[in-house]
């Protein structure tokens, strides 16, 4: 199983990259990590998480996503019999925190990513889970799972970026 992330070159995010490939690798695995380049804004640049997911998986291997900015003290166990799992939104308006996603080498698994990719395209201007929700209600013959990961607690160091901040700010 890869671990990708990918970062824009913002001081918050370069830092996040140095410190989330640190804890990676202490745990035996070398992560993939790219950078990519700064839309403009953090909705713009959330919208490019599934291109970007798209991009860094390889045939013949699963894919974790864990976002650069998170705090990794464990890795969870790759789900079985599944085509993509990710960890249990707390709202009430979507199943997955964009967060950490596993995406199985399996068709309907690329099917679910390619679709996502589809739905972020579209009119919604906001957080990568809300597309991805959309698109998982579209894909039926995806299997669905949850992951577990304990490990992994979002927020480098409790900060927020400056985009994190704006879009929070009129997003409440």
């Amino acid at each position: 199983m890869d671990i990708v992330s990918a970062y824009t070159p913002t001081p918050y995010y370069a830092e996040a990259a140095l410190l989330f490939r640190t804890a990676v690798e202490s745990l035996g695995v070398t992560p993939r990590i790219i950078e990519y380049p700064d839309r403009g804004s953090w909705v713009e640049n959330c919208r490019a998480k599934a291109v970007e997911i798209a991009a860094m998986r390889r045939p013949g291997h699963s894919l974790l996503w864990i976002d650069v900015d998170n705090v990794v003290s464990e890795i969870p166990p790759e789900p079985e019999g599944v085509d993509f799992a990710g960890v249990a939104s707390t709202r009430a308006d979507r199943a997955y925190w964009g967060g950490v996603l596993y995406f199985a080498d399996t068709p309907a698994a690329t099917r679910l990513l390619y679709r996502w990719i589809i739905e972020a395209a579209g009119e919604y201007r906001g957080a990568d889970e809300v597309p991805l929700e959309a698109a998982c209600q579209a894909e039926r013959d995806v299997r669905l799972g949850f992951l577990k990961a304990p490990g992994i607690r979002p927020g480098l160091s409790g900060k927020a970026s400056e985009y994190n901040r704006e879009w929070e700010r009129t997003h409440p």
